[in-house]
């Protein structure tokens, strides 16, 4: 019983398992693309909050290097600014990636696929969301760009965040699976062991029938059962006990004799007239033990015909 609790149980839990490794797959990739969405809208509103300031101050004309790197301290982005000859006239980056950032631009502005006003690109080492600026007769081209490895650290703050939540649900789901099957598989198991002592012939066993449901009822009728069977037992043993005072104090002689030939009943009268030894006669074959050939070929008669046979004999 213990096996199939256990079978049961472990069935449970990976089925669950298997659920919650699709759920957090898929809850993964569904904040995945929220990140990415949201990342994408603040980067949207951030470089129109820019490009205002720049209209504000005059231009760019009027823009310095140290208002671009004020930019691009307030709101946690690179900031970046080129003209229409692809070249980057402000740049907030340190100037070890600077190179690496203006080759990346000119990419993006030679692209033929740019529609020359906006949009966006994902390089190897930064999420870049650009716009076109007119003065004029010209052309300036403004870029925000956040660090991939700052997106890669909210994917894993994500990742780690869904692990602990369906990591703890799943510990919980464990210990309420644990108690719901042990509650559900108990009577049945109390169920299993009776039905097995009685099997034994121990009618005396009984178990808890307090439970509701199926369960109880499963318990209950067993233990009717089994009060049954104890209660044929006791009637039992009691006519047992009268037929053979009955044979014992008969007036006849008689042996009962098995199907197989076995001696299992030799009564007083028998052993008193034929001076038997009962220990001698018991769970012997009758041709073994009786002396008189006359009594065994009747038996062996009786054996053959299956009828009832009745004989008188002289044994000398």
């Amino acid at each position: 019983m213990k096996t199939f609790r256990s079978k049961l149980f472990f069935a449970i839990i990976t089925l669950i398992i298997a659920v919650l490794l699709c759920l957090g797959l898929l809850l993964g990739q569904l904040f995945k693309s929220y990140y990415i969405n949201v990342i994408d809208e603040r980067l949207s509103k951030e470089i129109q909050l820019v490009a205002g300031q720049i209209e504000e101050i005059g231009g760019i004309e009027q823009l310095t290097q140290e208002k671009v790197d004020q930019f691009a301290s307030w709101l946690g982005v690179n900031v970046t600014i080129a003209d229409a000859n692809d070249q980057v006239i402000f740049d907030s980056v340190n100037k070890d990636i600077q190179l690496k950032n203006r080759k990346t631009i000119s990419e993006i502005l030679g692209a033929p696929d740019s529609d020359g006003q906006a949009g966006k690109v994902v390089g190897d080492d930064y999420h870049y969301f650009w716009k076109e600026l007119n003065e004029g007769t010209n052309s300036y081209y403004l870029f925000l760009s956040a660090e991939i490895d700052e997106v890669k650290s909210g994917y894993s703050q994500i990742w780690w965040i869904l692990i602990i939540c369906l990591s703890l649900a799943l510990i919980l789901i464990i210990f309420l699976g644990a108690a719901i099957t042990n509650r559900y598989t108990r009577p049945i198991d109390s169920a299993t062991r009776v039905a097995i002592e009685l099997a034994k012939g121990n009618y005396r066993a009984r178990t808890y029938d307090n439970d509701v449901g199926e369960a109880g009822k499963l318990n209950s009728s067993i233990n009717i059962l089994a009060r049954n069977l104890q209660d044929m037992e006791k009637s039992r043993e009691m006519h047992q006990d009268r037929l053979s005072t009955l044979i014992e104090n008969m007036g006849s002689g008689l042996i009962l004799i098995d199907s197989k030939g076995y001696i299992n009943l030799v009564n007083r009268t028998y052993r008193e007239v034929f001076h038997a030894d009962v220990t001698e006669y018991m769970d012997e074959l009758y041709y073994n033990v009786i002396e008189y050939k006359e009594i065994t070929e009747l038996i062996e008669e009786l054996f053959m015909t299956e009828q009832k046979v009745r004989k008188q004999i002289q044994i000398l």
